[in-house]
């Protein structure tokens, strides 16, 4: 009886380390599943970091274009300014060009008429002029 009784207890030996072996292996399974996991989760967070730094690269790029813009708003306001000042200018030459025509046919139109004067009147014209 005492040697039935050792190989009853060996067998149920045997299949308690077979049920180990299976729980072994189990729980090898499952922390292969939880390495990946956490590999899985530390690539994650390298991507998250570098996307908060690209992030962070972005944001600033954002910030120079606005300022870029309105740079650029700044500088189409000064050819506005530029462009009417021009206009005001060639204004202002149209009307002195105009003037000067004006004064042009004027002066052409006294030497035409001193030169109708006769000489004796010319000279007492141009003598009186200077006083």
């Amino acid at each position: 009886m005492h040697v039935g009784t050792l190989e009853r207890n060996t067998d149920a030996i045997k299949l308690h380390a077979a049920a180990m072996e299976e729980r072994t292996d189990a729980i090898e399974k499952r922390t292969n599943v939880i390495e990946m996991r956490a590999a899985a989760i530390e690539r994650n967070n390298e991507l998250i970091a570098m996307y908060l730094e690209h992030r962070t690269e972005i944001d600033t790029i954002k910030q120079e274009c606005t300022t870029l813009r309105h740079d650029v708003d700044a500088l189409y306001s000064h050819i506005d300014v530029a462009q009417n000042d021009r206009e005001v200018h060639r204004k202002k030459l149209d009307t002195m060009d105009q003037e000067l025509f004006i004064y042009k046919n004027n002066v052409e139109h006294l030497y035409r008429s001193l030169s109708m004067v006769p000489p004796t009147m010319y000279e007492q014209t141009s003598a009186s002029s200077l006083l």
